[in-house]
């Protein structure tokens, strides 16, 4: 079957008019490829600001804690030492206050004998 030019010529058009739209497919399709590498490549660079983050935070909370337990023990530790001298205090109290009563009833009953 033999084509006239006419035909010849709208089938030429037709490929021409298909090779150009393959072609703009083709770079739409690149365009998103290097559009969705560039947007991985991003992500994954926020993924890894988000750790180092993450690790800085971690790292303050842990120097926090330690301080607070430092704090701690170093309070603990005064307030052991004030407990100790309160309770010193009430011994040395109470020693007087023996003495006073036993020198009181000694004087009592050095009266009746």
């Amino acid at each position: 079957m033999m084509m006239d030019f006419s035909e010849e010529a709208a089938l030429n058009r037709r490929v021409d008019r298909g090779e150009a739209t393959l072609q703009q497919v083709q770079g739409n399709v690149t365009v998103l490829l290097e559009s969705q590498s560039s947007m991985r490549r991003e992500m994954n660079a926020r993924f890894d600001r988000m750790d180092t983050k993450v690790d800085e935070l971690r790292q303050e909370m842990r120097a926090g804690m330690d301080g607070l337990r430092q704090e701690m023990r170093a309070d603990m530790g005064g307030l052991r030492q004030e407990m100790r001298a309160d309770m010193d205090g009430l011994r040395q109290q109470m020693r007087v206050n023996h003495e006073g009563i036993m020198a009181v009833l000694t004087e009592l009953v050095g009266r009746r004998a």
